[in-house]
This record gives structure tokens, sequence and C-alpha cells, in this order.
């Protein structure tokens, strides 16, 4: 099982990272890569992740596993050209994710050579933090405003946790109550937290941080133990790509990307599983038995990846809307959206921009079916998302745009009781009572 894990992976990583290439030169789906890389995934941040993911893997089979020449030359190929992609996704969590699972591969490989790695990279750091380097990335950093979205963002979830510390809001509740926090409302509206225990801790509340915690200790617990007892090379492996995902999760909501959650759950199934095995010999199966055994699992398992697979491929579709739109190619990001909204009917996001489009487009073409159905997707993701008032905001900033001062006002109401602390929305408000009297 842990062989065919590694397997797949890598094989993933080949496939995904040959999209990127092709991305890269020709765009994917008709959309140009705007120099980053995202193969099919809807962040190239998420892509990196799994980048460094596979090079870990690759990485432990050159490092751990004996291989015959054609296999050396192969796998150190394939690092080289996986390493060449991660650098085209210019990601800084997807390298921090690779540095520390080979830190940890080293560790277990060779304890005087994790040590000298880690001296190195303080050696480095120590430079930078006294050389010109430093203000030349400080510089960028200032002048990334995803940098400052990220600081306040942490800053405001610190207040949002404060307000629901012991039980959270509920399950990926976030995007609803957050507005409610917002010290600056220009910033966009984050449907999460760019930390992932942020993330349990506001939906779940100190009990949800307590249980991911002791699931993360228990597995590192035994793994730890199975591999210094038995020699279970393979889950230092499993370790390493672990360590590599949770670092990332630091810095980004990795952990909402189906293809990394469910792969960190596979590891950790894996490595518990060895640690529950009983010595001596197992219970013989009969093939048959077997056989119809493994039916209704892999009906289950089928039904999982459909389920899984269509909300990312909806969320591909509208990265693609989005870069089309940031194209002025309205027509193209119809097309994407349209797509999105068969993959995942329920996606207010989806509707929500599917309906800007729809609407700039009807007013370019003075179409008013599309102008209509603006409208219509609007009302939908209101009835999707009821607690969330950037929708309500839309749906009245539309009927304001038609003249409709009534039904922008009506509109307008459920957002000063969702978000009363937030002045745009007051003034906007205002502006509307305004412009209706007579």
């Amino acid at each position: 099982m842990t062989e065919w894990t590694y397997k797949l992976v890598i094989a993933a990583g080949l496939v995904l990272s040959a999209l990127a290439v092709y991305e890269y030169f020709f765009g994917l789906w008709g959309v140009p890569s705007h120099g980053r890389v995202l193969s099919t995934f809807p962040n190239p941040n998420h892509f990196a992740g799994f980048l460094a993911l596979s090079i870990t893997f690759i990485l432990y089979r050159i490092i751990f596993t004996k291989q015959e020449q054609a296999g050396k030359y192969i796998s150190w190929l394939l690092l080289i050209g996986e390493m060449i992609i991660l650098t085209l996704t210019k990601s800084k969590g997807g390298f921090l994710s690779l540095l520390s699972g080979i830190c940890v591969l080293l560790f277990w490989r060779q304890r005087k050579a994790a040590y000298l790695y880690l001296l190195t990279l303080a050696v480095i750091l120590t430079g930078i933090m006294f050389s010109p380097v430093r203000q030349v990335i400080f510089q960028r950093e200032a002048a990334d405003p995803y940098t400052f979205e990220k600081v306040a963002l942490y800053r405001e979830t610190i207040s949002y946790i404060s307000d629901h510390l012991w039980l959270g809001t509920g399950l990926d509740t976030f995007k609803y109550y957050y507005p409610r926090y917002k010290s600056m409302p220009d910033l966009r509206s984050a449907p999460y937290v760019h930390n992932e225990f942020l993330n349990i801790w506001t939906d779940l509340g100190v009990a949800g941080v307590a249980v991911f915690l002791w699931i993360i200790i228990s597995y590192y617990k035994r793994t730890i133990n199975l591999i210094r007892a038995e020699k279970r090379w393979p889950l230092a492996g499993f370790l390493a790509g672990s360590t590599g995902i949770l670092t990332q999760s630091l810095v980004e909501f990795n952990l909402h990307v189906p293809a990394l959650a469910l792969i960190l759950m596979v590891m950790i199934g894996i490595s518990v599983s060895f640690a529950q095995e009983k010595k001596g010999p197992l219970t013989e199966i009969k093939p048959a038995r077997k056989a119809a055994w493994l039916v209704p699992v892999w009906a289950i398992v089928i039904l999982c990846s459909g389920i899984l697979i269509m909300p990312i491929m909806a969320e591909n579709q509208m990265t693609q809307g989005d870069r089309a739109f940031e194209n002025l190619n309205y027509v193209s990001a119809l097309e994407h959206y349209e797509l999105a909204l068969k993959y995942n009917p329920l996606s207010a996001e989806i509707m929500d921009k599917a309906a800007r489009n729809f609407y700039r487009e009807g007013v370019i073409l003075k179409d008013e079916i599309f102008i209509w159905a603006a409208g219509h997707y609007l009302e939908k993701a209101v009835r999707l998302e009821p607690l969330n008032p950037f929708r309500h905001r839309e749906l009245a900033l539309y009927y304001a745009r038609l003249g409709d001062t009534g039904k922008a006002l009506e509109a307008y109401a459920p957002i000063l009781e969702l978000a009363p602390n937030v002045e745009t929305f007051k003034k906007e408000y205002a502006s509307l009572k305004t412009a209706k009297k007579p």
C-alpha cells in the first residue's frame, strides 16, 4: 500500500507538471498563465503544495530505496523537472513545504546531514537579514497587496476567535461571520484564514483544535516509534510528506483542497494501521470472499471521488473565468462560469461572479436577457448564502443600477443587521434612501 501511494502521487505530479508546461507556453483552456502556473488546481499555491509532496516522495525513493541505473536517471529527471515547475508557481508556501519535508528525510537518513542542512538554512537567512537583499525583499512584500491582506486577516481573526473561543461558529461559517470583524471594508472578504489551525479554531473552537492536535501528535508519535523500533523506512517518506503539508497549512488553507487533505489522511491511516498490526501470521482470506468484499469498497471510492472531483472542476473553471474576465474576454468568461455552474450548481460564489459578467456583457451588447440573467443568478446566490452580506449587497447594487431604488433598499436591509459596523454599507444605504426621495 505504501509503495502504491508513492507511485500514484509521483505519477499524478508528472501529469500535472506536463499540463503546467503546456499552460506556461500556450495557456490552459484558452487562458494564459500570467507567469504563474496552476495546472488543474484553483490556486498556484495549492499546486505548489502538491508538487512539493511529489518532489519529497521522489527524494525518498532516491535516498532510501535501491534502484537500477535507469530508475535513478528517471527519478533525477523527474526531480529536476518538477523543481523547475515549482519555481514557476512562485509560491513561497510551496518552497517552505518542500524545505521542511527535505529536513525530515535527511534527519532519518543521516542526522549530521540534517543538522548541516538546518545550519546552512540558518546561515542563508542570517545573511539575508544583514545584507541589502533584505531591503529588496521587504519592499517587494510591502508592495504586494496580498501580504497586507494576510496580515490584516490574521489580526481580525484573533478578534473573531476571542468572541467564539470555545465552540467556534460551525463548519465553513467563517465567510459569513468574518465581514463583521473587517476593520478595513475595502479589503476582500476572505472565505478562509490562511492558516488551517486558525480555520479549525474559528469553525469548531477549542475542542476542534484539541482533537486535531491530538490526531497529529498521535500520528507523529506512533510513526516515529515504528521507524525507530522496526525500521519501517517507507513511513519516513510519509512523515516527510505530512510535515510538508502541515507546514504549508501554517500560511495557506491547503487542507481545504481535497487532493492534499485526502493524501494526508491516507498517509496517517496507513501509518496508524502499521502501528495496530499484531505480530504473527495474518488470518487467511479466501480470494473469492476478498474480491466480493472489495466491490462495495470500490463503489464507495468511485462515488466519493465524483463528489470530490466535481467541486474541484467547478473551482478550476471559475478560476479560468476570472482570468478571462481580467483580460476583458467576457464571452470566454461566461463560458467558463456556465461550465462551473454545471459542475457545482450550488456555489453562490460562482453565481455571483457569473452575474457580474452577465450584467457587463448585457450592458455592452444592450441585451436585456443577459441583464435579466444577472439578476436571476444574484437572487439565487442570496438564497444559497442568506447570511453573507456581500451577496445581498451585489443584489442591491444590481437593482440600483437598473433604477429600481425600492427593491435596492429592500435588498440592502439585511446587510445592516449582518454587518452593522461596516461604514461603507451604512453610507451606501443612506445614499440609496436619499436617491429615493422625490
